[in-house]
């Protein structure tokens, strides 16, 4: 496994990748939470969150990018955002549980 990620991405793009993982569903999750109530009569709103989430990694992953690093490396921002584009596919699946759930 190592020589995979060694070959293809390596160790930062892997690591921005679930950086930028975590700071959409982050903050997806606190959308949803204070979403509640509605969502139970509208569960495929919950779809729109992760766009927030997006947003605000693109705008940490820029200014990282930009203010920290000496050469900033934009595959870095790409890889945060493929990163980002998981949480709506875990979303997703949550809201296909939620409806066979009920």
């Amino acid at each position: 496994m190592k020589e995979i990620i060694k070959r293809f991405a390596g160790v930062d793009k892997v690591a921005h990748f679930g950086i930028g993982c975590l700071i959409t569903a982050i903050f997806t999750i606190v959308f949803i939470i204070q979403d509640m109530g509605v969502l139970v009569f509208h569960p495929w709103r919950m779809m729109l969150y992760p766009f927030i989430g997006s947003a605000v990694t693109l705008a940490v992953s820029i200014i990282k990018e930009i203010l920290v690093d000496e050469s900033p490396d934009w595959f870095d921002i790409y890889a945060a955002l493929i990163g980002s584009a998981s949480v709506f596919i875990a979303v997703f699946f949550g809201i296909i549980f939620f409806l066979g759930s009920n």
